[in-house]
């Protein structure tokens, strides 16, 4: 194990913390943490891929501790890897091939953050991929957690991936997004992915900086010089219905 200390900063103003919005969040539940990443974590990914990666030839150098993009340069962190033959998740602080320590400060902050929660997911060296419980899932984790905006890159080689984060991309990969691609961006998930509605509805908000208040049971959000979107959710937290004001309009139900 490397040592993490120095890798948190003081960058609130930059990077607010989920942990200090008021959301229900279980810390020792991975879904709820996923839950709270997921959705900030598809903007952000399709940002990064669109202004950032944009298919171009990479290159990774563990010496270094630089990810290539073309010409362009990013430090990275090495999360950790995907294998194809075992379908097993390895950290990279358990990974003996990775050795310099520099690339590891966010893996090895994860690690503590895991034991300090009894989050097994977090300090178990290695184990087997699921749908919950996988690269793309871990990574977004990883991403939000991190104190530094981060987004993340999957680097394929012939057994499997490499999962690293980095940052220093443009800040447009951060704005938040307008009311039409928040829906777009939740509907998706929320049928598709394993998490808690609820949460994941409120985190998106809360990362996309958007206010939002309940009445009588249902989000309401105030989406910047939009009309306001009414999210109603079931007994169990799942979503029912987004519609467009907060007494009617265009509805879209799962």
């Amino acid at each position: 194990m490397s040592s993490f200390k120095g890798y948190r900063e003081p960058s609130a103003s930059e990077k607010p913390n989920i942990f200090e919005s008021g959301i229900q969040i279980d810390r020792t539940n991975f879904i709820d943490l996923f839950s709270a990443a997921v959705c900030w974590s598809a903007v952000t990914q399709k940002r990064v891929g669109n202004l950032v990666t944009r298919r171009r030839e990479w290159f990774i150098s563990f010496e270094t501790g630089l990810l290539h993009f073309g010409p362009e340069r990013y430090p990275f962190q090495a999360l950790g890897t995907e294998s194809a033959p075992s379908e097993t998740w390895l950290w990279s602080w358990a990974n003996e091939s990775i050795w310099n320590e520099d690339t590891l400060k966010l893996a090895d902050y994860l690690y503590a953050l895991g034991e300090e929660w009894n989050l097994r997911a977090f300090f178990e060296p290695q184990f087997e991929i699921t749908q919950v419980f996988n690269g793309f899932s871990l990574s977004a984790v990883a991403a939000m957690l991190s104190e530094k905006p981060v987004c993340f890159y999957r680097c394929p080689h012939e057994t499997g991936a490499v999962f690293v984060a980095f940052g220093l991309v443009p800040k447009s990969v951060f704005e938040p997004v307008s009311a039409e691609v928040f829906v777009s961006t939740v509907m998706p998930i929320a049928q598709q992915a394993v998490c808690d509605h609820r949460i994941m509805v409120e985190s998106f908000l809360f990362h996309n900086k958007t206010p939002y208040r309940f009445m009588d049971g249902v989000l309401v959000a105030d989406f910047a010089n939009q009309t306001p979107l009414a999210v109603s959710f079931d007994e169990y937290h799942r979503i029912t219905a987004i519609r467009s004001g907060t007494n009617g309009g265009d509805t879209q139900e799962e």
